[in-house]
């Protein structure tokens, strides 16, 4: 296959979420607080939720109640422990206030993905043994979406030749000095279908709800999100009739800069708003990942930190416009 073919209009959004200390606020201010371990390989966690009873059902909104028992278990050489100084064979921790204040412990997050408003844990016990085992146990209330396989795994054959996020993970390696975190990869379908006009993005379900539960997942931790995607996809190499030239430059970083200032301003809907109403005849790849990015960050506002034309072919008639935006 040519490496100048069409580029399929699908592309990734990651969100690289980075490890916090996983507690309340009021844990993070105590000055014995143990923050996530750092000299050692990633801390193996061992999960299981036990599900109790789905309680509610909502077909309307896809969403469904449930209640369950989530245990993770771990190893922390640092809360290791002599019995016969500390007088017991296990500490143990019961209830938010123990577990919060008194616990000093750092412990995994777990994050619904996929939730649909607040979720509630109640019953928590955190056992620790002489050698830094632990085990958490506690009982999860919550809502969740539900938007069906074949809708989250729709088009992701699509990207078995495209890129995604390999660039940005390889940047993230030195810029995070070689420490792990986690990365949660998003593959975005096409859009055309909001760009022929059958709806708009910002009513559609399925990102609403994605949205929605991105936000939440997101709440009081740091995090960086990338959306790895390119701009414009012009002339022959892209089925365009007639090779670029100068005058066909200009006009791209003309009608590129105008986009690129309303992904400036964080305004998702004008962004959206400037590609469906040129039909996206210059193929760009980046409006799925690039919008959800902006729906994510929320009024968010950023500088241009780059922007460049790449030649897409031998002859120099057909480019792809690239840009570098950060928002804070």
């Amino acid at each position: 296959m040519s490496p100048w073919r069409r580029p399929v209009r699908t592309c990734v959004l990651a969100i690289l979420a980075l490890v916090t200390a996983g507690s309340a606020s009021a844990r993070a201010e105590q000055p014995f607080s143990l923050g996530p371990p750092t000299d050692k390989p990633p801390v193996v966690v061992h999960t299981a939720f036990h599900l109790h009873d789905i309680t509610d059902v909502d077909d309307q909104a896809e969403t469904f109640e449930f209640v369950g028992v989530l245990t993770l278990r771990w190893h922390d050489p640092r809360q290791a422990f002599d019995p016969a100084v500390v007088g017991v064979e296990e500490k143990v921790f019961q209830g938010s206030y123990q577990f919060n204040e008194i616990s000093p412990g750092w412990f995994p997050q777990v994050v619904l993905v996929n939730a649909a408003g607040s979720s509630e844990t109640r019953g928590v016990v955190l056992r620790v043994r002489p050698d830094g085992g632990s085990t958490l146990v506690q009982t999860v209330d919550a809502v969740a979406e539900a938007i069906g396989q074949e809708a989250a795994f729709a088009e992701e054959l699509n990207h078995r030749n495209e890129h995604s996020i390999e660039l940005a993970a390889v940047w993230l390696h030195p810029a995070r000095g070689g420490k792990p975190c986690a990365v949660v990869p998003i593959l975005m379908g096409s859009f055309q279908h909001f760009v022929d006009g059958e709806a708009q993005p910002a009513d559609d379900p399925i990102m609403v709800n994605a949205v929605r539960a991105l936000r939440t997942a997101l709440e009081g931790r740091q995090a960086l999100v990338v959306a790895a995607a390119d701009l414009a996809h012009i002339g022959p190499a892209f089925d365009d009739p007639r090779p670029v030239d100068n005058f066909g430059l200009a006009q791209l970083k003309a009608k590129d800069m105008s986009l690129v200032d309303t992904i400036c301003a964080g305004d998702a809907e004008a962004f959206f708003d400037g590609i469906r109403q040129e039909g996206n005849r210059r193929n760009i790849c980046g409006l799925a990942p690039i919008y959800l990015m902006l729906r994510i960050l929320e009024d968010g506002r950023g500088e241009l930190a780059g922007y460049d034309r790449c030649p897409a072919d031998v002859d120099h008639t057909s480019f792809v416009s690239i840009c570098g935006v950060v928002l804070d």
